[in-house]
């Protein structure tokens, strides 16, 4: 699936270019969801995985952690 931007204000949106959309890049992922921004006006646009698709649980969590709770969880020590 194709994520494209849906600014009314950017000259490559689908608003505007309804025939060929500019893709918007991503830029991150979280555990839940993929971050998207658009190359052309700066918009930003979350997606959630059971949209498009992708693993549940991957990227960092919602709350900033990122893989595996030894290395990005300060203070606490897991054995």
């Amino acid at each position: 699936m194709i994520v494209v931007c849906r600014n009314e204000d950017c000259r490559d949106s689908i608003n505007r270019k309804p025939e060929d959309p500019r893709p918007m890049v991503r830029t991150g992922e979280t555990s839940s969801a993929w971050a998207f921004a658009c190359s052309t006006c700066g918009a930003r646009r979350l997606v959630t995985k059971d949209q498009i698709g992708g693993t549940f649980g991957a990227g960092k969590t919602d709350e900033g952690r990122g893989k595996g709770l030894t290395r990005y969880t300060a203070g606490v020590k897991f054995r």
